[in-house]
């Protein structure tokens, strides 16, 4: 990695908020993925030590160009607290330091450090977007979170630059003015919609299980009932179950929905979320989103819907993946995905 004297020097500017909303500041944490030795965790309390200048010194690098996997901290705040409103990540951007930004980042929430419930995604920049600059990824619930212990996965789909992060942020409360001037102002008109996936072609990866085959139309039949026959099935997959559907042409994406089987007696659990990416070349993917919310809440001996909504911008795509974040080592039963385009 180049380090360039003049950019060791600058600071950027960056948003500071009331001293009681940030709640994360020097709170301990764990990370699931060791940090790169040139950039280290010194310490291990960089990541919420209240620090995040543009300096060297202060980042920790947690992917390296070579490396795939996506690095995860869980934050312990101490107690629970009741209204978490906000979570951040803030990482350097450096093009001449080949440093690039991170895709995403998922959020999970637990009371007791146990049980872990996904939240939602933070894909959204809080400054404008400018090189050499420490800037803001972020995620706001739609609802607060109860919450004691928060876990934040950084991703990255393309691996081609160093990935630098020099804080994570937990706020607690009313959001202040900073952030609420910054949010994108949210179409809550009622709309309509068109499934533009019904009968398109689609690639699945890895391939489900011979007891559930894919005959390759069942995943955009537009049928999903509560019947073996009309589902495919995987059985502790080594990788995330991924589906590519074409849509033909590029075409408007405001609502993914998925179709999975809930049955105790058969012990398939409902899968955690989908993670939404879209391409116009089928090589080139951006995370758009993440389906966390069961619509209406899951039930046992049923298939469940679980959905994504896009919240006002305008998002197109020829494909769409979706990435299938299953439940444990269990078997996970796919009905139907819908790609779906507001009219």
């Amino acid at each position: 990695m180049k380090k360039i004297l003049v950019v060791l020097m600058l600071l950027t500017a960056v948003f500071s908020f009331a001293s009681d909303f940030i709640i994360s500041t020097g709170k301990p944490y764990i990370t699931t993925n060791p940090v790169n030795e040139s950039y280290p965790d010194n310490g291990g309390i960089m990541m919420t030590d209240g620090n995040f200048r543009f300096m060297w010194a202060d980042m920790v690098a947690v992917q390296k160009p070579t490396e795939t996997s996506n690095p995860e901290f869980t934050i312990d705040l101490g107690q629970i607290y009741e209204e978490i409103s906000y979570v951040a990540v803030k990482f350097m951007l450096s093009k001449p330091s080949a440093v690039k930004a991170p895709d995403s980042f998922i959020v999970s929430s637990s009371e007791d450090d146990e049980l872990y419930i996904v939240e939602g995604m933070g894909t959204d920049i809080l400054e404008p977007v400018e090189d050499n600059k420490i800037l803001t990824m972020y995620f706001v619930p739609d609802e607060p979170i109860t919450a004691q212990f928060i876990n934040v996965e950084i991703r990255r789909s393309n691996n081609s630059g160093w990935v630098m992060v020099n804080e994570i942020q937990v706020g607690n409360g009313p959001l202040p003015q900073e952030i609420l001037s910054a949010l994108p102002v949210l179409d809550t008109s009622e709309k309509t919609y068109e499934n533009i996936s019904l009968g398109k072609p689609y690639l699945v990866n890895p391939a489900s299980s011979e007891a559930y085959p894919d005959g390759g139309v069942k995943i955009t039949d537009g049928k999903f009932a509560y019947s073996w026959a009309d589902m495919i099935g995987f059985n502790a997959p080594v990788s995330n179950p991924t589906v590519t559907i074409d849509l033909g042409e590029v075409k408007n994406i405001d609502m993914v929905t998925g179709h999975f089987m809930r049955s105790n007696a058969s012990a398939v659990p409902i899968p955690m979320c989908m993670i939404i990416s879209v391409s116009d070349d089928d090589e080139v993917y951006y995370e758009v989103g993440i389906a966390a919310t069961w619509d209406p809440p899951a039930e046992n001996e049923k298939i469940n819907q679980i959905v994504w909504k896009n919240r006002g911008e305008k998002i197109t795509g020829q494909y769409v993946m979706i990435e299938i974040i299953p439940r444990g080592k269990a078997w996970t039963m796919l009905a139907e995905l819908s790609v779906f385009s507001a009219q």
